[in-house]
């Protein structure tokens, strides 16, 4: 009699027990049964002298599988993968769900890095294949973070600390790659910390503005548009360069902020212009995959509301490599940009990896050449070639071509000869300031429209 009683006890005690040492999604241990045990096999590497690496691995754009297919299908995916994984380590090797879609593994008695390279190899080579959810075919990429005891933490929090920056590393030089912790990351991640905290800062007391570099027809000598970018001066007067702090706004999702801030200065301008009819000049504003990923089209159309102006005179410039990133997402999102009236650009064409059969399929009215084949056109008779045939493509399909980076008149002789006539770059005039002119040497009916378009009078309400 008390044995029975005693029976359900226990299988309610085991059951307390699982769910609180293993994750119910995917059946591995979680978070608190690898803190502990990482304490223990610490204590074990320490009494044998042995080594130990713990791996530390993020899986890729997971948030765009939950965001484009639903969480359902997330949580399937994130199984699969964890499967994949599990079947790739030893028996003895501890592996672990941290929560979302990371994953830890505890390497014992290691003696060597490249062993620690050669399992983090497998793991990657063993996501690779396609993971079917349902109907879909979905594809598992990771970054992996690697940290070493002794040599780089003597505690498990230090140590969990450092795969953790390792792995952020990996994911900043590219993705889908392994990282070994090193002292600089420390230094690195401080400097991140310091950015961030100073946009924050910057956003709250004006610290971001909105600078405007002409687009120029050669044809007609005509400015046809502007591009709106973001410049951010610290108390100090220094200057931070968009290089820098726009991955970290992306990374930590000030992206956002950021964004509705210049688009909000772009469609002011033009809501002035045509107070003051000043007529046909756009503004091109960039946005990022991150915005993407938000319905940045629901946010434009919103702006674009309040601001009551024409949605045509406004144009938003994607860049190659992050339609790529998730194409068919981003072609929905990009479709629905179109849908409110606004038109697209596919910045610096040529350095992502699409095919041109993509472009087709983009629902874009203009291509941008990267500064890259600018640089050298003049000499190069390669990169005058790929102008030739981006041209004659482009003139197929109806689709303007801007040449960036244009900073000399060999540069416009060059391009004009070969049938670009939409150009934009320092030999013009470098992006300007509300109130900015281009150089007063410069006489030219564009030069004249800029200085207009730029003048304080209309800026005010």
């Amino acid at each position: 009699m008390i044995a029975s009683n005693i029976a359900p006890l226990k299988e309610a005690q085991a059951l307390l027990s699982r769910q609180a040492f293993y994750d119910e999604l995917t059946g591995l241990p979680n978070r608190r049964f690898f803190q502990e045990n990482l304490i223990s096999a610490i204590s074990r590497s320490t009494r044998h002298g042995e080594g130990l690496a713990l791996i530390y691995i993020d899986i890729d754009q997971f948030k765009l599988v939950n965001d484009t297919y639903g969480h359902d299908a997330g949580d399937a995916f994130l199984t699969q993968v964890a499967q994949r994984l599990r079947s790739h380590v030893r028996e003895v090797d501890l592996i672990a769900r941290m929560g979302g879609d990371e994953f830890t593994i505890i390497l014992e008695a290691v003696k060597r890095d490249t062993d620690v390279v050669g399992v983090c190899q497998k793991l990657i080579e063993a996501l690779k294949p396609v993971i079917k959810v349902g109907q879909y075919e979905l594809f598992a990429r990771c970054s992996i973070g690697i940290s070493r005891f002794p040599q780089d933490a003597s505690d498990e929090v230090s140590l969990l600390r450092c795969a953790d920056l390792a792995m952020y590393k990996a994911k900043q030089s590219g993705r889908n790659r392994v990282c070994f912790y090193s002292l600089a990351m420390d230094a690195a991640n401080r400097q991140r910390a310091e950015i961030e905290r100073g946009m924050n800062l910057g956003l709250a007391k004006g610290g971001f503005y909105t600078v405007f570099q002409p687009i120029v027809c050669i044809n007609s000598d005509r400015l046809v548009a502007v591009e709106a970018l973001m410049r951010w001066r610290c108390p100090d007067g220094s200057m931070i360069g968009p290089d820098v702090f726009i991955p970290i706004a992306e990374e930590s999702g000030l992206i956002h902020a950021l964004g509705e801030s210049i688009l909000r200065d772009a469609v002011r301008l033009v809501r002035r212009w045509e107070k003051q009819s000043i007529e046909s000049i756009r503004v091109n504003v960039n946005v990022s995959s991150v915005q993407l990923q938000k319905k940045f089209s629901a946010v434009l159309a919103r702006v674009i509301e309040e601001e009551r102006i024409t949605p045509s005179r406004i144009s938003v410039e994607i860049t190659e490599s992050a339609i790529m990133e998730n194409f068919d997402a981003c072609v929905a999102e990009l479709h629905k940009i179109r849908s409110v009236g606004v038109s697209v650009a596919l910045d610096d064409f040529g350095t992502g990896y699409s095919s041109l059969s993509y472009l087709r399929n983009l629902p874009i009215s203009a291509l941008k050449m990267d500064r890259s084949f600018v640089r050298d056109v003049h000499e190069n008779s390669r990169d005058q070639a790929i102008f030739r045939a981006v041209l004659t493509m482009a003139s197929e399909l109806g689709i303007d071509v801007v040449a960036e980076g244009v900073e000399h008149y060999q540069h416009v002789s060059v391009l004009s000869g070969l049938g670009c006539r939409l150009m934009q770059g320092y030999f013009f005039s470098p992006a300007l300031p509300v109130g900015g002119a281009p150089d007063g040497n410069i006489k030219a009916e564009w030069a004249d429209q800029m200085t207009k378009a730029m003048k304080h009078e209309y800026l005010d309400d």
